[in-house]
């Protein structure tokens, strides 16, 4: 696969949907101890590198199962999203166990930290979203990733500290039974300068906004910061703010509003399932969808840093890109050979500010979405707690 480098009607229809998505918004979930990995036999991350350098393939695959297996065979993975069906196909592959933690982005990373502060560290691999990825390796929580995998993925989804094994497509998407065929956009501009219903906007979502105005309308249109920013509040006026991204796509299925400008692809093939009337088959040339990464790295200190490493090369090699491409996610590797959305649209703008914004300048952006959610007022609609 080559990939760019710049690059729901009734309540029985959300149940449904329910049944089948976990989203970024779900509740943490323990899924065996995570302090199954036994020190005995186990040795440091360089110890790891020195022992695999120069082996590739099977040769290296095997040497990683067997220190792996002396470090005590277990391997904490903190993510955020559904990996179930990764981590079974791992357990199967391997024979190693997955002691899994699951949680919000934002969560994993603070679990992540409290364990390193009290020295009882739970994780090997940690995966979530980008930005929170970076803020973990800035405060000390990762480790250097060395991997073969890196030389197969292209730069928008690697770091000295991390690689994407999964890409999220952020669509353009509607409601077919509230927005006609002729009150579809056909660019950004159209859509912010005569929305075709009300739209939904995830309280989260300021890597989007800013890549929207950066990189679409400053870097392609010329357009000034200001005017782009200006554009696209006055489209927003009136959107429904919406905390969870599980729920953005179940209320525009429901109708509840009519178009989400960056929902997530992985959702909307599940809800068609279901008999969702949602749809992104409107895209044209002047409205590029929009890609974020989930990424994976080492947890600094970790138990099974050989475990650890062997679950990222496995979940970036042909297998794993393959579990991760089932499940409605985007693969990112060249090892997977089957058709993507990143190849469906070339187009396709990458969210990936993180890598080269400052800490000053991630604040003064976050700063500005919240002005934007403010100028929109109302209180955002949330998931009730269970």
């Amino acid at each position: 696969m080559k990939v760019p480098t710049k690059s729901l009607r009734s309540a029985a229809v959300l149940l449904a949907a329910g049944a089948v998505i976990a989203g970024c918004g779900a509740s943490p979930t323990d899924k065996g101890s995570t302090n199954g990995a036994s020190a005995s036999g186990g040795s440091d991350l360089q110890s790891v590198y020195s022992a695999v350098s120069g082996l590739t393939g099977t040769a290296r695959y095997n040497k990683l199962l067997q220190l792996a297996k002396d470090a005590g065979g277990s391997i904490g993975f903190y993510h955020s999203g559904d990996m179930t069906k990764e981590v079974s196909a791992f357990e199967k592959a391997t024979g190693l166990k997955v002691n899994d933690f699951q949680a919000t982005s934002e969560r994993v990373m603070e679990r992540v930290t409290q364990e390193q502060q009290a020295s009882r560290q739970g994780s090997d691999v940690v995966l979530g979203g980008q930005n929170d990825m970076k803020s973990l390796n800035d405060q000390g929580g990762l480790a250097q990733l060395n991997t073969p995998a890196f030389s197969d993925v292209g730069t928008d989804f690697k770091s000295t500290y991390d690689i994407s094994p999964i890409a999220i497509m952020e669509m353009p998407t509607y409601n077919t039974d509230k927005v006609s065929a002729a009150k579809l956009p056909t660019s950004w501009e159209g859509l912010f300068q005569n929305p075709p219903g009300r739209l939904g906007i995830e309280i989260t979502d300021q890597d989007f906004y800013e890549t929207l105005i950066r990189k679409y309308f400053m870097q392609q249109k010329g357009m000034s910061e200001q005017a782009a920013i200006n554009l696209v509040t006055k489209g927003y006026q009136g959107a429904q703010q919406v905390d969870g991204h599980t729920l953005v796509a179940n209320l525009l299925a429901s109708g509840q509003f009519a178009y989400v400008p960056n929902l997530y692809a992985q959702y909307v093939g599940k809800l068609q399932k279901s008999g969702a009337p949602i749809s992104y088959d409107h895209l044209a040339a002047g409205m590029p969808p929009f890609v974020v990464n989930l990424t994976a790295g080492l947890t600094k200190g970790g138990k099974n840093p050989a475990g650890g490493l062997l679950l990222i090369e496995w979940l970036m090699g042909p297998d794993g890109q393959k579990v991760i491409a089932d499940q409605h996610y985007v693969p990112t590797s060249k090892e997977y050979q089957g058709q993507t959305l990143l190849e469906q649209y070339p187009n396709a703008i990458v969210q990936n500010f993180y890598l080269t914004d400052t800490a000053q300048q991630a604040a003064d952006w976050k700063a500005k979405f919240q002005a934007l959610l403010q100028s929109i007022g109302g209180k955002p609609a949330s998931q009730p707690s269970s």
